[in-house]
């Protein structure tokens, strides 16, 4: 199997970028475990990282996967190329967005706050309706973050 054969694979993007993801939040709890930080603001920032990994993972392979079918011309004639190219950055970009924004939660910036609920709610919402069960993680990240600005 080659690695383009690999790559068109849907099923194998969500374990693997729940794996990575996994082992990100790992290493961001061995990175606070000795840190003055708020369980609370431990628990945002663990979650914000692994939903942000999760999802930015996906929309890259999603591009990745839309221009080699895009190359080789197997992309199916039902699918509009101008939907799916700004799906990927639309998922993407505020998904590492969302990851970057990590460090800056654990330091309880005040603007921080709203922008990675900003960024949950976008995901949230374009997820919705392409995959409902992705956009649940979205909403849980936005409860805590305002849950936990409201306590400051």
């Amino acid at each position: 199997m080659n690695f383009l054969n690999v790559v068109l694979i849907e099923d194998l993007w969500f374990p693997m970028a729940a794996v990575i993801a996994l082992i990100a939040v790992a290493g961001l709890i061995l990175r606070y475990r000795s840190t003055g930080i708020s369980t609370t603001t431990k628990l945002a920032c663990g979650m914000n990282l692994f939903y942000g990994v999760l999802i930015g993972i996906m929309g890259f392979g999603h591009l990745l996967a839309v221009t080699i079918k895009t190359i080789m011309s197997t992309l199916p004639a039902t699918t509009s190329q101008w939907f799916v190219f700004p799906l990927g950055f639309a998922l993407a970009i505020p998904a590492w967005w969302l990851v970057g924004s990590v460090k800056e939660l654990s330091q309880n910036r005040r603007g921080v706050w709203h922008r990675a609920i900003a960024l949950n709610a976008c995901l949230g919402a374009l997820l919705l309706p392409l995959a409902g069960p992705l956009a649940a993680p979205a909403a849980a990240n936005v409860i805590l973050l305002v849950w936990k600005r409201r306590q400051q």
